[in-house]
């Protein structure tokens, strides 16, 4: 999605220039007050002055997509008709679109979104700083209990020494990072002691590009136990790409530690190949 533009308000009731303080991370908004007047979706409200907002940081399905009319309903009932803060990142979307984290009261609706399962995190940056780590957080939550559209079959959890019952089709593997290399076309996070058998999460450079951009560290994950989403396939054993940083959702608990990995010769040979 490319983003472009500013918002000015007709009706604001606050409109500074703020350093908001938002999901642990901190990102220049321009905060404002307003009615919601109308739904359209899920992650897009019209508001009283009729402008359009579309939650940033998150993607509800698509009407006529299983959950996009509970995603719907739930917008609805949050936030139609009441008073709702703006912080607004200071871009907009390709279709002209303020985007922003609707804040009802001490409410953050995009995150309490999240939290139920009706939408997912699609963190674009700049603007998804506004959520991170605190949207990862969430979806992690929902999809651990099954909340939502996270029921479904493509999102069914098994631990990485069963990830090769997933080949061939997409899922969650649930796992502790054991170990990290960073090779020059591609980053391996190992969660075994034997890359060629074990369950490996790679991400390649445009990947690697996308974490940055968020200001996220992937060495961070390390000693983490993590959830990663998307198709398993077979390639020196099981393996997720992961080529957007909301693919791995970390779970809550200390971090132990782990291994940081090998920067010098590549242990995994051929891995480095998309």
């Amino acid at each position: 999605m490319k983003i472009h533009g500013e918002y000015r308000s007709r009706k604001v009731v606050a409109a500074i220039f703020i350093v908001f303080l938002l999901a642990g991370g901190i990102y220049p908004a321009v905060c404002s007050a307003d009615v919601v007047a109308e739904i359209i979706d899920g992650d897009t409200v019209v508001m009283g002055d009729g402008s359009r907002v579309r939650l940033v940081g998150v993607d509800s399905p698509e009407a006529g997509e299983p959950w996009s009319r509970e995603a719907a309903d739930w917008m609805e009932r949050e936030s139609r008709g009441k008073d709702i803060r703006l912080v607004k990142c200071e871009e907009r979307d390709k279709y002209g679109r303020i985007l922003a984290v609707l804040v009802r009261g001490k409410d953050n609706l995009n995150l309490k979104l999240l939290a139920e399962g009706l939408a997912v995190p699609m963190l674009i940056p700049p603007c998804g700083k506004l959520l991170v780590p605190d949207a990862m957080k969430r979806a992690a939550e929902a999809l651990l209990n099954g909340r939502g559209l996270y029921s479904q079959p493509e999102f069914q959890i098994v631990g990485h020494g069963r990830s090769r019952d997933l080949i061939g089709r997409s899922g969650v593997v649930r796992g502790r990072i054991r170990s990290l290399y960073r090779g020059p076309k591609a980053t391996h996070l190992n969660f075994g002691p034997d890359w060629r058998t074990d369950f490996t999460a790679v991400i390649f450079s445009q990947g690697r590009a996308r974490f940055q951009a968020l200001g996220l560290e992937v060495g961070e994950l390390v000693g983490r136990e993590v959830l990663v989403i998307g198709p398993v396939r077979e390639y020196n054993g099981p393996e997720i790409v992961v080529r957007y940083p909301e693919q791995i959702l970390p779970l809550a608990g200390p971090i132990p530690g782990g291994e940081p990995g090998p920067m010098g010769e590549d242990p995994a040979g051929k891995r480095d190949v998309d």
